[in-house]
């Protein structure tokens, strides 16, 4: 919906003549997005102008305002301009003295303070062998050092060592090793010089051979990845997690190790693994469709059927909330969003969620859906979430 005159005086009538409109009119009209975002513009531009002596600048005003819009959110407003500067600035001058519903105050207020909540994007960074660190995003380049060459930075593939050399004058070749973490809010793909395909989810890090020389491949994961290893029946292919490793030769598997979860999860989508505790030298066989469930405490490891696609739909873009507990829901929001989350109530916790949330979808949303399907309600500020009923 386009901003136009009839908009920007109906803003001036609540913050001015507030009386004379009807509460559930106001309400109604506030639903529209692009209506509180007209009203998040202004609340924006009177936090910075407040300070400041309209009677100096009135002159200016109109200009000012235009470039903190334009700043702030680049909205259609701008097309307007011409009918609705006057009005604006009316606006402003009530804001700024105060004339303005408590009720629509907290509206707007609630609303910014979510708007500065976004979704995770595209990031990681690269560390070298050397110990120099990249910071990688949506940027497409070839990242050299004096000990390799040829690793390639895709926007949308993400990290490649299909074509990577090590500079043997500099370093006889042997097997040397990159890390890559992966931030909050961020997620990225790899793809190993054996061909094995790696997506890294936020909060995550993987420590991994530039070439794999030896005869076995070995990688080390903290947090969460989903793998597509290349087969190779003369180089198994090794996960070091924490006091447990993953040995397969070819497939797709999910690892999760957040420590939040206080065990480790292997789901395995097809081929076949074998999951081995350090802990307790337990050794379980996974075939496709199954998940394997290791106490990180006591390294006691069991077997259980699930639906794969719920532990794999991250790296499609998609949170599954299969029954799952609102303090682990809050979890990968925290992870994604890269929010803090309070909660007045212990118990509220272990209240039980289901649905099917886009990465994409802005933190109101994914929020106003719980709230829809519970009796949980939340409440923002700065980029704190507290819980309560």
């Amino acid at each position: 919906m386009d901003y136009n005159k009839q908009d920007i005086e109906f803003v001036f009538t609540i913050l001015n003549h507030r009386e004379m409109l009807n509460d559930e009119v106001v309400a109604e009209w506030l639903k529209d997005p692009a209506h509180l975002a007209l009203m998040t513009d202004i609340t924006v531009i009177r936090q910075k102008l407040s300070n400041q002596d309209y009677k100096k600048i009135k002159k200016e005003v109109g200009l000012h305002i235009k470039q903190e819009i334009r700043k702030n959110r680049n909205r259609r407003l701008i097309t307007y301009w011409s009918s609705g500067i006057a009005a604006i600035f009316i606006i402003g001058l009530f804001i700024y003295h105060g004339i303005v519903s408590p009720n629509i105050t907290e509206v707007v207020k609630a609303k910014t303070e979510l708007a500065i909540i976004t979704p995770g994007s595209h990031q990681a960074r690269l560390i070298l062998p050397d110990g120099d660190v990249r910071e990688l995003g949506n940027l497409t380049q070839i990242i050299d050092n004096p000990l390799i060459e040829g690793v390639k930075n895709d926007s949308l593939s993400g990290l490649s060592y299909s074509q990577v050399r090590i500079n043997t004058s500099n370093l006889p070749e042997s097997e040397i090793h990159n890390t890559l973490v992966v931030p909050t809010g961020g997620f990225y793909p790899l793809e190993l010089s054996d061909g094995t395909q790696v997506w890294l989810n936020s909060e995550s890090e993987l420590h991994f051979p530039v070439k794999f020389i030896s005869g076995k491949r070995e990688v080390f994961l903290k947090g969460e990845a989903l793998f597509v290893v290349k087969r190779d029946s003369t180089k198994p292919f090794i996960v070091n997690i924490n006091n447990a490793s993953i040995e397969v030769l070819g497939t797709t598997f999910n690892v999760n190790t957040y420590a939040d979860n206080q065990c480790v999860y292997t789901t395995l989508v097809n081929g076949s693994i074998k999951f081995i505790s350090n802990k307790n030298k337990q050794e379980v066989i996974l075939e496709p469709g199954t998940q394997c469930v290791t106490d990180t405490t006591t390294g006691n490891t069991s077997i259980q059927e699930v639906d794969v696609n719920n532990y794999i739909a991250w790296k499609e873009g998609r949170f599954i909330f299969d029954d799952m507990s609102l303090e682990l829901i809050m979890c990968q929001l925290q992870r994604w969003y890269d929010i803090d989350v309070f909660y007045q109530n212990q118990t509220i916790k272990k209240h039980k969620f289901r649905g099917v949330i886009n990465k994409d979808m802005s933190i109101e949303k994914v929020l106003d859906m719980i709230s829809e399907a519970t009796d949980i309600r939340f409440s923002v500020k700065n980029r704190t979430i507290t819980v309560y009923k």
